[in-house]
């Protein structure tokens, strides 16, 4: 008789691709667009709800420290009018037409984001090694 194979459930697999999109993008980008500090955490423009496919798309990801991520949480617009002051309006236009882009979620979705990257995360580690 044949085992059979468990499947990771959809919530599983987004909760390891948010992870690693966080892990990579802070990577990427050190440094707060908001105060200069250094980066704890990527957060997104558009909201992760409004825009699946904006979801793992780093565009729409705005590089902050701790303090300026608690600031925008709690009420604190400037962050978004820095950024939007610093990218532009053509790249604002370009985020609301991806935005509106029908993404199927799905657990394939899910597993072809985690294997690119998988090996985004690895190509860096290889290039901070160098």
């Amino acid at each position: 008789m044949l085992k059979k194979i468990k499947k990771k459930k959809i919530s599983t697999l987004r909760n390891k691709a948010d992870k690693l999109s966080q892990e990579l993008f802070v990577k990427l980008n050190p440094i707060c667009e908001g105060c200069g500090q250094p980066t704890s955490c990527g957060h997104h423009f558009w909201p992760k709800s409004m825009s699946s496919s904006l979801r793992y798309n780093f565009k729409n990801w705005v590089a902050v420290c701790q303090g300026c991520h608690f600031r925008h949480h709690n009420g604190c617009p400037e962050l978004h009018q820095i950024v939007l002051a610093n990218r532009g309006q053509d790249w604002y236009d370009d985020l609301l037409e991806e935005k509106n882009k029908y993404v199927k979620v799905d657990r394939f979705m899910y597993e072809r984001v985690i294997r690119s990257l998988e090996l985004s995360l690895s190509k860096s580690n290889n290039n901070y090694e160098k």
